[in-house]
């Protein structure tokens, strides 16, 4: 679960679904979709990335509107090995 632009962003894990969901009405909206399983959420505000744990052990990073960033993204900069 994640809180982006005044939202409650979760997952529905089985569907690959990540979206917001409304507690008043209990209806999750799906946003986009994931490769597999989607699972644990994180939000950094700053650079407006959603940080999602897929099946496998992997975390992508997405934007809002769902589009994976590329695998070399480096939000942290370079590292080495």
């Amino acid at each position: 679960m994640a809180f982006a632009n005044s939202q409650i962003w979760i997952t529905h894990w089985a569907a690959h679904q990540v979206g917001i969901w409304d507690p008043v009405t209990n209806i999750f909206t799906p946003v986009f979709s994931t490769p597999t399983a989607a699972g644990g959420l994180a939000y950094d505000p700053t650079d407006g990335i959603m940080w999602v744990g897929l099946g496998g052990g992997t975390v992508v990073p997405y934007t809002l509107a769902g589009v994976a960033l590329n695998a070399g993204f480096q939000p942290f900069g370079p590292t080495s090995s």
